[in-house]
C-alpha cells in the first residue's frame, strides 16, 4: 500500500492478541483505529506491508490490519476535506 494514502499521523503498531500482527494507531494510543488493543513497535510508517528481517517481521507469519487500512485512508480523506 502506497504510504501517500495514510493520514500522515499514524504510527505502525503491533496487537496483543498476537505475534506480528500490525495495525496503524496515533502516536501514544494503545488502541488501534479498529479498536484492537496494541503495544509500541521501532517499526517506521514506510514498512507498512513489508517484511523485513532487522524488524524480525516473517514473511510467512505477518499479517496487515486490513480494517486500519481502509480506516487510515479515510482520515487521510477528512483531514484533506477539512482543510
Amino acid at each position: 500500500m502506497g504510504l501517500s494514502k495514510v493520514a500522515n499521523d499514524l504510527v505502525i503498531t503491533e496487537g496483543i492478541a498476537g505475534v506480528w500482527f500490525y495495525h496503524w494507531a496515533l502516536p501514544d494510543s494503545f488502541v488501534s483505529l479498529c479498536g484492537a488493543r496494541v503495544m509500541f513497535t521501532s517499526i517506521p510508517a514506510n514498512k507498512w506491508g513489508c517484511t523485513h528481517k532487522n524488524y524480525h517481521i516473517p514473511e510467512w507469519e505477518a499479517k496487515w490490519c486490513s480494517k486500519c487500512v481502509q480506516l487510515s485512508k479515510d482520515r487521510k480523506e477528512e483531514a484533506h476535506e477539512s482543510q
